[in-house]
């Protein structure tokens, strides 16, 4: 059997765990990294390739770039085009993308030696198109008395220049304000999910006072973020309130600390619930309407609303499935059993289902994040099954070839 291969650069990787049927894969690329991509993602990463052989050489740094926490970054239909047009950072941004992954590496001790990874995963990592570049950058460092290296034997050593400004600083000095990096701030991306650091597009400040004398306050800070990863543009607000005032004691000093705990929020709002990839596969338009409003529910947080929600769907579906509209929940589930549509263990957990909406939405219940997702887990499974499964199964069994008749030889 063959070794799997990465859809991006074509190295042979390990395969990880995969999901939604076998729709989402994950891959641990030596080069590209970690990261979790779909099939259609897949095709179409393949055909951009095809067109354009530099697309290889993006989307792999795009995916190191995302590589930052334990997450893996998730490419599909919506973000990978966003991926393979990103343009490779300018050459001053390889060397330093060099310099500062040689730095974390090195850590206190910063002038050991360094060992290097092949020259294509390091092309990835700094942004280079080609192990060339990569060993092109390795001479302009030199020339510029940063480091010594050796791609032969794969190592690199800093020299301690390299720990004092960053590349260009000097010529970024002299620039006009408006033409300067805002600098960087960590966010919660909605589009690879998690923390990610970000570029700070814009920001703004204000302070809101309470009393004439000014000791009760919130001071409200706006950015305006794009993803370093997946370039996605978002907005962070943090509050800090005077009222929240926290102390502790400097261990060095013995000094008293005051602290204030920030209290952020993000929009979009960070995804909680990823959508399932068979998603836009339900044709009838209110029932993927009320799955829509249900996940915009969970991601805020709106446990209520979204049981509510979660509940309100099955009832839609049930009633496409022939289940008469002006019947209770209860009669709705027989009907489906009747018409063999469900078994008597998916009935049982629609009916606990059903009564964990009715609790939210007439007794006010708030559900666990677990319970909620368990919610998730129960109508998305029906709702794949009746009504994208059936489909997918039936179009699949018109292109399946037929055995081939065999005519019988006589005895």
């Amino acid at each position: 059997m063959s070794e799997p291969n990465c859809p991006i650069c074509g190295s042979e990787v390990d395969e990880g765990r995969s999901s939604d049927y076998g729709e989402r894969q994950q891959y641990d690329c030596p080069r590209c990294g970690q990261y979790e991509i779909t099939a259609t993602a897949a095709a179409m990463l393949h055909a951009r390739i095809n067109q354009d052989p530099l697309v290889v050489a993006r989307a792999s740094h795009a995916v190191r770039s995302m590589i930052m926490t334990n997450q893996w970054p998730f490419i599909d239909s919506t973000n990978v085009d966003e991926l393979v047009n990103e343009p490779l950072p300018a050459i001053q941004h390889q060397l330093q993308n060099l310099l500062d992954w040689s730095k974390a590496k090195a850590g206190e001790a910063q002038l050991s030696q360094i060992s290097l990874p092949t020259l294509d995963s390091l092309a990835s990592i700094v942004g280079a198109s080609d192990v060339a570049s990569v060993v092109q950058l390795f001479r302009w460092g030199e020339s510029e008395g940063l480091f010594e290296a050796n791609e032969k034997d794969r190592n690199l050593r800093l020299a301690p220049a390299a720990w004092s400004d960053p590349v260009g600083a000097q010529d970024k000095k002299a620039e006009p304000m408006a033409d300067q990096d805002e600098g960087i701030e960590r966010g919660h991306c909605p589009k690879c999910g998690g923390d990610r650091e970000a570029d700070i597009v814009g920001d703004f400040s204000e302070t809101i006072k309470f009393d004439k004398q000014g000791l009760v306050w919130v001071l409200k800070e706006y950015f305006i973020l794009k993803c370093r990863g997946c370039r996605t543009t978002f907005v962070k607000l943090t509050h800090r309130y005077s009222e929240d005032e926290d102390y502790d004691i400097d261990p060095a000093t013995g000094e008293t600390i005051i602290t204030i705990e920030p209290y952020i929020e993000y929009w979009p709002s960070p995804i909680r619930r990823e959508r399932p990839i068979w998603f836009h596969k339900i044709k009838d338009q209110q029932l993927k309407e009320l799955m829509t409003e249900t996940y915009d529910a969970v991601d805020g947080d709106q446990r209520i609303l979204a049981a509510i929600g979660t509940r309100t769907a099955l009832d839609r579906a049930m009633v496409l499935l022939g289940a008469d509209g002006g019947d209770n929940f209860a009669q709705k589930l027989k009907t489906l059993k009747t018409k063999d549509l469900i078994s008597d263990q998916e009935k049982r957990a629609l009916e606990v289902l059903t009564d964990a909406g009715s609790a939210s939405a007439h007794r006010s219940w708030r559900p666990t994040e677990a319970q909620l997702l368990t919610m998730l887990d129960g109508i998305e499974s029906l709702l794949y099954r009746m009504f994208v499964l059936d489909d997918a199964l039936e179009s699949m069994k018109s292109e399946v070839p037929k055995r081939p008749h065999r005519e019988r030889t006589p005895k």
